[in-house]
């Protein structure tokens, strides 16, 4: 995908439609039709990460391995940092509230994808 699209649209592609799946998620009561949701939930959440990776290594292209390992373990941290405050949230308040919060933290990365500058090299 990203071969035919360019690495950045491929991130604001996904992270354009992540927010509207996760605002979705929740108001769908029937639990088969929500199961098959996840679906393509997984494919939408892990569908950047290859670019992530490969734009970073293009950010930096001398130093290729810090790169990968910048991009994917920061985006690794954050969720680790971010999952005990979802649960401290989804204890006092529940799960829906979660559920709610969700697309509203997506905006962040949708946000920052349009701020990413095209590089010289073919990305």
């Amino acid at each position: 995908m990203a071969d035919r699209l360019g690495f950045i649209n491929v991130l604001r592609l996904s992270f354009t439609i992540l927010p509207v799946i996760l605002l979705l998620f929740p108001l769908i009561k029937n639990p088969i039709l929500a199961l098959l949701f996840l679906i393509p939930l997984g494919l939408i959440v892990f569908t950047p990460y290859s670019s992530m990776v490969l734009l970073g290594q293009a950010y930096l292209p001398q130093n290729m391995g810090l790169a990968s390992g910048v991009t994917l373990g920061l985006a690794v941290s954050v969720g680790g940092i971010a999952s005990p405050i979802l649960g401290s949230l989804a204890d006092t308040y529940g799960l829906s509230m979660v559920l709610y919060t969700l697309p509203i933290i997506a905006l962040v990365p949708l946000i920052v994808s349009y701020l990413l500058k095209k590089q010289h090299r073919s990305i």
